[in-house]
């Protein structure tokens, strides 16, 4: 009986996936996809986040420390957005929190983005 509804659980399974995955917004789009490149010229490891003007905040990932790191901006990270800027802050104890003047990011775009010594 077990092993009845374990295939019919993983026969549904496969069937919804791929529709899940099919319903994604254009963010898989190459063209739409902008990129932030990261220069960590600090000593501490970072966490990067994309701030909108609004508030919202979206982690983006780690730049470790002394080195440049890219990140993939989606257009649902953009979507309704005047502008966004772009946070630090130290994983570890120590340093302080970093914040990028005020960017307009369209779709597609690339900034480079430069984190002082600390």
């Amino acid at each position: 009986m077990y092993g009845n509804r374990s295939r019919l659980f993983l026969a549904l399974a496969l069937l919804v996936a791929p529709a899940c995955a099919a319903n994604r917004s254009g963010d898989s789009d190459p063209s739409l996809q902008g990129r932030l490149e990261v220069e960590n010229r600090s000593s501490f490891d970072m966490d990067v986040d994309i701030v909108s003007d609004r508030g919202g905040a979206v982690r983006l990932g780690l730049a470790p420390a002394a080195q440049t790191t890219a990140f993939r901006l989606t257009p649902g990270m953009l979507a309704g957005a005047g502008s966004v800027r772009f946070r630090g802050r130290p994983v570890r104890g120590g340093g302080e929190a970093v914040v990028s003047d005020p960017y307009k990011v369209r779709p597609g775009e690339q900034i480079v983005w430069s984190i002082p010594p600390q």
